[in-house]
């Protein structure tokens, strides 16, 4: 509500009323960045905190802040969204320095300086995955040239979002451990990685639990399991591209086994590809069959 003194007439009071932002005196213009961080790592949110108050209260509308939509925010001197006035979170920033201010009623806020640094270490991807567990938007972790011996299975449980790792060609040593674990309803997309040394009970590289599972232009070298020498997936998994090398089976070979190898074995021989009714009706094939983006018969 805003009061008018009319000049000996006593006082009117008008509600809902509208505003350029121009008409408006701004006493407080702020930005800060959450927890005044400054260094963030590829793929982490940066939170910024806007701080607006008003030179005079009593001559708007008590909610005319909450109604500002026009404060326009700049990254490196670029104009980048326009917000309303609440917290903004930037996402899927490239490696490098940015500089952020933004501009609303004809007033420039102080200017905050952070760095996003480059994934080039296994602690370093294992961070930025946990960091977009809690996040609610498409993310894409990319790494850089470095060293990624794997010291814990990094587990992937965010049902909201796609995670994609491009791996830019580097190689994840798996250190006789797990690399990744997919929970049920999560999505997450590998491209162009190489998984080498990888071991578990099952899936020596990777392990699909009713998730969703998407491998393109990778290599699995030298990976072990008891079931799932590379991947064991018991979910949606589209493999596209990908090399599978030595990739290895620890168990014993008991009788029980022994058939199922050779039941596997003629299946595969006798039918290469199965639609998904076959499918269903076929023991063998349910525990083996991986589901491919798009008729094949070749054999891999």
């Amino acid at each position: 509500t805003a009061t008018i003194f009319l000049n000996g007439y006593g006082e009117k009071q008008y509600n809902a009323n509208v505003y350029e932002s121009t008409d408006i005196a701004l006493s407080t213009v702020k930005l800060s960045v959450k927890d005044n961080q400054s260094i963030f790592i590829s793929g982490e949110e940066v939170v910024l905190n806007y701080t607006i108050a008003l030179k005079y209260t009593g001559h708007y509308d008590s909610d005319i802040l909450q109604r500002l939509e026009d404060i326009t925010l700049y990254i490196n001197d670029m104009e980048y969204d326009t917000t309303k006035y609440e917290n903004y979170t930037l996402t899927n920033l490239k490696p490098g320095e940015y500089t952020v201010y933004y501009k609303t009623c004809n007033q420039e806020s102080n200017t905050v300086n952070f760095t996003v640094t480059p994934i080039t270490n296994w602690q370093q991807l294992s961070d930025a995955v946990n960091d977009a567990k809690g996040q609610k938007i498409n993310i894409t972790l990319t790494l850089w040239d470095g060293n990624y011996t794997n010291t814990g299975t990094i587990t992937w449980n965010n049902k909201k979002i796609v995670l994609t790792i491009e791996g830019n060609g580097q190689t994840i040593d798996g250190n006789q451990l797990q690399v990744f674990s997919i929970n049920k309803g999560a999505s997450l997309v590998l491209k162009n990685i190489t998984i080498t040394n990888a071991k578990s009970d099952y899936g020596g590289a990777i392990s699909n639990d009713q998730a969703k599972l998407t491998v393109a232009d990778s290599t699995f070298i030298n990976n072990y399991a008891n079931t799932g020498g590379a991947i064991f997936s018991y979910g949606n998994t589209n493999l596209t591209g990908n090399k599978f090398i030595n990739n290895m089976l620890r168990e014993d070979w008991t009788d029980d086994r022994i058939e199922k190898w050779q039941q596997l074995r003629e299946l595969v021989l006798t039918s290469p590809t199965m639609s998904e009714v076959e499918v269903s009706k076929n023991f063998v094939a349910k525990n083996f069959h991986v589901k491919l983006p798009a008729q094949n018969n070749h054999l891999f």
